[in-house]
């Protein structure tokens, strides 16, 4: 049980982190800080949606969207599959690898 309470806790501050970036206009805190863009750069939006099922949107404002929300669950969650712990492990290093490489790719096209 309380696993599940700091499941709904961390799931509530999400939401008012993410309502909080929607309503000030600030978008990125990380671009509004620094002017730079981050290798996730469009995530939340992306999430945003994944969450209202404009999947074909999603995956066009950032493709690695559902790997990278996949590796962050399992990356949370590795002792819920304690055989595949190696695997997991591999799967998520690999996913923040392709991150960084999308990321360099769109600079170098200029999508961002």
């Amino acid at each position: 049980m309380k696993i599940f309470r700091t499941h709904i806790f961390i799931f509530l501050i999400l939401i008012l982190y993410i309502s909080i970036l929607h309503f000030s206009g600030i978008g990125c805190p990380i671009r509004y800080t620094t002017g730079i863009n981050c290798p996730t750069c469009g995530v939340t939006r992306s999430i945003i949606y994944l969450l209202t099922g404009r999947i074909a949107d999603s995956f066009h404002l950032y493709p690695m969207s559902i790997p990278l929300v996949a590796a962050i669950f399992f990356g949370i969650h590795k002792k819920l599959f304690p055989k595949l712990k190696n695997i997991l492990n591999i799967c998520v290093v690999f996913i923040g690898i392709m991150v960084f490489l999308v990321y360099f790719y769109r600079l170098y096209i200029g999508v961002i």
